[in-house]
């Protein structure tokens, strides 16, 4: 939205009022991203004379920053002005749509600059101890409307991973808190109270997300730089560490907790080796390693600060009389980047759980080959051997994540594990066998599997069901 208002008039009571809103809103607004957005504020002589009330942005996006006191301050300088500022020609019906339109932008929330009210939501909070309880999980991201969550609420899983931001979700209007709280309603085999978190891609903008502006494609802004490597459609790396996708960011993790989501499962994490990024991170002179880090750390403390915020609901039973008032946690887990375990303490410290896809099976998302049931290779030594490629089905002899043996990627979880960090996998297996091989093998390392379709938009199976 762009709107400017410009009346005739003096610099008196005027511009007065204009620089006291200029000088509120400057302590406590926060500008918008991306495509620089901002507030404008200016008042004096100004042709013959007069006050400039500008607010706009090429980014199209009303956003009044993430505090009570900023909407307020800035609904009562707008209106102040208003009232005070007398115009030839000014419609009452002008008025009413520019008040509207304020309104309706001021007084909800904003993923983008996490800008919703908190104070009103009720939960029960879980933390790491409860994590460490799940013994089986389900994760689906497509299909999410009131059925596929329907479905999700019946099964016996401690763990649930939904796309809590899913366009489908909203055009099909799902009431998304009332769902995760009918999630959590019920337990698994290792919990009475389910864990539900939200799907976040912090590595990759995605064209299909709210965010997502007219005009966006790589290089513009300047901060998406590459299409995704491995050929998802309307996904595009980012360069994390830049403001305006840190606010981006911090917006998702707080519009999850205003959800009633437990925490976020991070995907994407490995966006620091991307060959583009680590490229712009060695012209602005940054390590991408350090700064994916400090990104995960910022996250943590922003679920927590936003948790502060609310006021948890004591309710009854045996898990919500285990945790005491505001002891709960924002919960991280990460998908892939394994080989982070190399960080050691640096990086388990971060995240509470971490969740391996394909380390039996992959499978491909698109049309472009079966759904599951690729096997990687065994061991290092298998990569690449004729023995090896010559055993594999058609389609499935193309997918770039056979280059990986499950002997690297136990290895790997098993460094995790034995630091206190649970660990999930998710095999892309249909195969009744294969899917008995995978759960055996993972509760074997002492993990909690589960088997999928690839593209995740239907259940697979749950362990021990």
């Amino acid at each position: 939205m762009r709107c400017c208002y410009r009346c005739g008039v003096g610099e008196g009571l005027m511009g007065g009022i204009m620089w006291v809103c200029r000088v509120i809103l400057c302590g406590v607004t926060r500008g918008v991203l991306p495509g620089e957005v901002g507030w404008f504020l200016r008042a004096g002589r100004g042709g013959a004379g007069g006050a400039v009330f500008w607010l706009g942005g090429s980014g199209g996006r009303l956003v009044v920053g993430d505090s009570r006191m900023g909407r307020w301050c800035f609904g009562l300088c707008f209106v102040g002005s208003v009232v005070l500022v007398s115009c030839e020609g000014l419609r009452l019906w002008v008025f009413v749509v520019l008040a509207g339109v304020l309104w309706a932008g001021c007084s909800g929330g904003d993923v983008e600059n996490g800008s919703g009210d908190l104070s009103g939501v009720e939960r029960s909070l879980v933390g790491r101890e409860e994590l460490g309880r799940v013994q089986a999980w389900a994760y689906q991201l497509q299909g999410l409307d009131g059925e596929g969550y329907a479905r999700l609420a019946g099964l016996e899983a401690d763990l649930l991973v939904v796309d809590g931001f899913d366009p489908d979700s909203a055009a099909a209007g799902v009431d998304v808190a009332g769902q995760v709280a009918r999630l959590q309603e019920k337990g698994g085999p290792g919990l009475d109270r389910r864990i539900v978190l939200s799907y976040l891609n912090v590595g990759q903008a995605e064209d299909y997300r709210d965010y997502w502006q007219q005009g966006w494609r790589v290089g513009v802004p300047s901060w998406i730089v590459a299409a995704d490597p491995d050929g998802w459609d309307g996904n595009y790396q980012v360069i994390f560490w830049r403001e305006e996708w840190r606010r981006l960011v911090r917006g998702m993790v707080r519009e999850a907790v205003r959800l009633g989501f437990d925490g976020v499962y991070l995907d994407w994490i490995e966006v620091y080796e991307d060959e583009q990024v680590v490229a712009f991170a060695a012209a602005e002179g940054k390590n991408p390693l350090r700064e994916m880090l400090r990104l995960i750390g910022d996250m943590r403390e922003w679920g927590n600060e936003a948790l502060r915020e609310i006021r948890v609901a004591g309710g009854s039973g045996e898990s919500r009389g285990k945790k005491q008032q505001g002891a709960g946690e924002f919960l991280l887990v990460a998908q892939n980047a394994a080989d982070l375990a190399e960080q050691g303490e640096q990086y388990f410290r971060l995240i509470d759980g971490i969740a391996q896809e394909q380390v039996f099976f992959d499978g491909a998302a698109g049309d472009d080959g079966p759904e599951g049931d690729c096997p990687l290779p065994a061991t290092q030594k298998d990569v690449g051997s004729s023995g090896y490629v010559d055993s594999l089905s058609v389609g499935c002899g193309d997918l770039a994540d056979l280059d990986i043996s499950s002997e690297w990627y136990l290895e790997r979880l098993t460094a995790f594990r034995e630091a206190g960090v649970k660990v999930f996998t998710v095999d892309y297996a249909l195969v009744p066998e294969n899917i008995s091989r995978v759960f055996s093998r993972a509760e074997a390392e002492g993990f909690v599997p589960y088997a999928a379709p690839r593209p995740l938009d239907r259940i697979g199976t749950v362990f021990g069901r």
